[in-house]
């Protein structure tokens, strides 16, 4: 028997056994839980300024309560719905650099749901990092579907090429990785022609001569030695980066495509755009 005189300490209070939480929070009913989760979450939510919004268990923890009451969420001003998008994507952000894919592939689909329409007109950039965050980790997770629609959504809604070279560059890894090899290679010549490359098809390489490009390759190169290679200027241009970065994906899913010999004329084209315009590490 406890004394009467004992007092107990009321600020914080935790269940013995999980056991015990489990079958306290069963005799909860499902719209009672979606309203409880909901106002734990918007009750951290409004204590943000009163701490660090960057500190990873008060983020994970606020936006895991308010996405188990998103249905409650979507009700809410657009103005609000952006703000726990915003949450989300940093969330995710967050999980990617943790490697923890299958969390920031619910935070961020939970951020894109909670996006009201015409967001891609008024949000765009909080747009563009759902998606690609997203198409991340779905391919990281092996949701190859979803890593696509992503990645596609980004593509369709972007207008300059030049703001969806890193999308792209995944789009072709996704495509690879759904055994078309074909769309993928296809892609990569629409693209590095976009960026000024005139890539031309296989069927024309056969015209134009694998043994003479090799041979021009070849004496571009000739004369230099290891360390002066190793000792070029390397490119600091953000296009030519690009550009170089996607004549390799061409090069790799050609393997797949094209016969081996034609398979060099590319090598040779990403050779001696190195080159002229400068290394890429």
């Amino acid at each position: 028997v406890r004394s009467s005189e004992q007092t107990f300490d009321m600020t914080s209070a935790k269940f013995r056994h999980d056991k015990i939480r489990e079958a306290a929070y069963g005799r909860i009913g499902a719209n009672e839980r979606v309203r409880y989760h909901h106002d734990i979450g918007m009750a951290l939510y409004s204590n943000i300024p009163g701490f660090d919004a960057d500190a990873n268990v008060m983020l994970f923890t606020t936006v895991g309560q308010l996405n188990r009451g998103i249905s409650l969420i979507l009700e809410y001003p657009s103005e609000m719905r952006i703000s726990i998008a915003e949450m989300n994507c940093k969330a995710g952000m967050k999980a990617i650099e943790c490697s923890n894919f299958e969390s920031a592939y619910k935070y961020l689909k939970a951020g894109i749901m909670l996006l009201p329409d015409g967001s891609w007109n008024y949000h765009q950039t909080l747009c563009v990092e759902l998606y690609s965050l997203l198409s991340r980790a779905a391919y990281a997770l092996g949701i190859l579907d979803d890593a696509f629609q992503a990645s596609k959504m980004i593509i369709e809604n972007i207008k300059m090429i030049e703001d969806k070279l890193d999308i792209y560059t995944l789009y072709i890894k996704i495509l690879f990785a759904q055994d078309d090899a074909v769309k993928a290679f296809n892609t990569c010549r629409w693209v590095l022609r976009r960026l000024g490359e005139n890539v031309p098809p296989p069927e024309v390489v056969e015209d134009i001569g694998v043994h003479a490009t090799v041979k021009t390759t070849y004496s571009m190169y000739i004369g230099f030695s290891t360390s002066e290679l190793l000792g070029m200027e390397e490119s600091k241009n953000p296009i030519h980066i690009a550009i170089m970065n996607f004549y390799r994906e061409l090069i790799f899913v050609s393997f797949k495509v094209i016969t081996k010999q034609l398979i060099y004329y590319y090598i040779c084209r990403w050779a001696q755009y190195n080159s002229t315009n400068g290394f890429c590490r």
